[in-house]
């Protein structure tokens, strides 16, 4: 049946071609041409149903004139010259003389109809009228300043900086440009973005460079000298691995508020567990993917992410994102730029991760930053991405909401980082007469 009807359309489109080439013959090639678009596409609003409350009802000149355009025809009664300009009056010189400003309102009018039919599909919040692409520096007396005030900054750091080692001034430069949203935020209890006075302090001194004054001489958990260097990179005790653990739980909780809870899934599997027969040894041996280092309840052959949150970058998709902070200021990384050490991170993760993602339909997003709380490009554009879904959900402007993740994001790194420098790392004494009957929940059995 279904065949039968394409094979009468095809019919009726090949008679209408041989209709429409017989009687555009005698027809110039500019007027054939224009007739043979318009005969395909544009006649929508021929078939419409005009009602007011659609606000779709054409006067009698405007159907006229678009009927005689639709046909390239030209309107009897256009006057001889052009009102505006004085030249010689036509149908072309009306769609393109630009004296009175008609050619900039025919642009608004679809603009501002596009706005409305935008706000109708998603939401207010998510229309914006005239975005900045790229602002403007010159347009008058205060920009000029700001641009002035921009250069006068950049030579003056190069100025001061001029006598710093090179790892010093590498280091402020690029604090001087990211990193600093928390410094400028509202500090809430609500919002839970209140530093202590430690914390305050240490990330303004990591900020600029300097290692606080009061640390201990040397490390309560692996006995070596102790400074700022090794508190963030000392991994007895847990410390490292706790800094890992807050900044995970709190992009848990901003991509909760944007989406839900049951999109959010905490250390979601991206490959299950392969070594539990003979046969899953064969298959893990067989694997491309042999994954050394394991997180919290992982067995060995599984390799689980940090958090996956579902709808992030489409729709019914799962993304998987594992989590990094990292000291770009190792001794390791000081050859390269922050930039640059922040892609390697995350051209690391993907390595391990996006295969086994992409065999599953999941999404992967690594969120890598330092220990200052600059993150890097995929973390920069997971933080618009939930910003841009808050500004949905909250009906909040975007540049609000990017800046609240920003400072949720910074604040979470802040407070893990001054842990790792002032936490203690020794195990907690025991009394050596003290017997642990069991060391795990099966022992729970004996207790009624």
């Amino acid at each position: 049946m279904n065949t039968g009807r394409w094979e009468g359309k095809k019919r009726k489109s090949v008679r209408y071609e041989s209709i429409f080439s017989e009687v555009s013959a005698p027809l110039s090639p500019d007027l054939k041409r224009g007739l043979e678009e318009r005969a395909k596409e544009g006649g929508d609003w021929l078939n419409m149903m005009p009602r007011y409350k659609n606000n779709n009802v054409l006067g009698e000149g405007e159907f006229r004139d678009g009927l005689l355009m639709r046909y390239m025809s030209e309107p009897s009664d256009l006057p001889s010259h052009c009102d505006g300009c004085g030249k010689k009056f036509g149908l072309k010189h009306a769609l393109d003389c630009k004296t009175g400003g008609l050619i900039t309102a025919r642009h608004d009018e679809l603009r501002d109809e596009l706005c409305v039919v935008g706000t109708q599909a998603y939401s207010p919040a998510a229309i914006r009228d005239e975005p900045y692409v790229k602002s403007g520096r010159n347009r008058s007396g205060q920009d000029q300043e700001a641009a002035d005030d921009s250069q006068r900054y950049e030579s003056i750091f190069s100025e001061v900086s001029a006598p710093l080692s090179p790892d010093l001034k590498r280091g402020l430069e690029e604090r001087a440009k990211e990193g600093g949203d928390w410094l400028n935020m509202m500090p809430r209890y609500k919002n839970n973005n209140v530093l202590g006075e430690g914390e305050f302090r240490d990330g303004l001194l990591m900020r600029y460079m300097s290692e606080p004054s009061d640390l201990p001489s040397h490390c309560d958990g692996c006995g070596k000298k102790f400074g700022l260097k090794h508190a963030l990179d000392c991994k007895t005790g847990g410390l490292i691995t706790a800094r890992h653990d807050e900044l995970r739980d709190e992009l848990c909780v901003v991509g909760t508020q944007a989406y839900s809870p049951a999109a959010i899934r905490d250390e979601p599997y991206v490959k299950s567990g392969r070594n539990r027969s003979g046969q899953d040894q064969e298959a893990a041996d067989d694997s491309p993917v042999r994954v050394i280092t394991r997180k919290r309840g992982e067995e060995e052959g599984e390799l689980r992410g940090d958090l996956s949150i579902r709808g992030l970058w489409n729709r019914q998709t799962d993304t998987i994102i594992d989590v990094r902070i990292t000291n770009s200021d190792a001794k390791s990384y000081l050859n390269k730029t922050v930039a640059k050490h922040l892609l390697a991170q995350e051209k690391e993760k993907k390595d391990k991760y996006l295969p086994m993602c992409r065999e599953q339909r999941k999404n992967f997003t690594p969120f890598v930053a330092t220990v200052d709380g600059i993150l890097g490009r995929e973390a920069k554009m997971m933080c618009k991405q939930l910003a841009k879904q808050l500004a949905l959900k909250w009906a909040r402007p975007v540049s609000v909401t990017q800046q609240y993740v920003n400072q949720t994001v910074q604040v979470a790194i802040l407070r893990s980082v001054h842990r790792c420098i002032r936490g203690a790392r020794a195990s907690p004494r025991r009394p050596d007469h003290i017997f642990l009957p069991f060391e795990d929940g099966a022992g729970l059995g004996l207790y009624r």
